[in-house]
């Protein structure tokens, strides 16, 4: 259960964390 919950967790926040480093990077 824990190891789908992390994937779930992976699979959500990693696009943000993405966007936020673009972000980041363009400023």
């Amino acid at each position: 259960m824990l190891g789908k919950i992390g994937l779930i967790i992976a699979v959500v926040v990693h696009p943000l964390a993405i966007e936020r480093v673009k972000e980041k990077i363009r400023r």
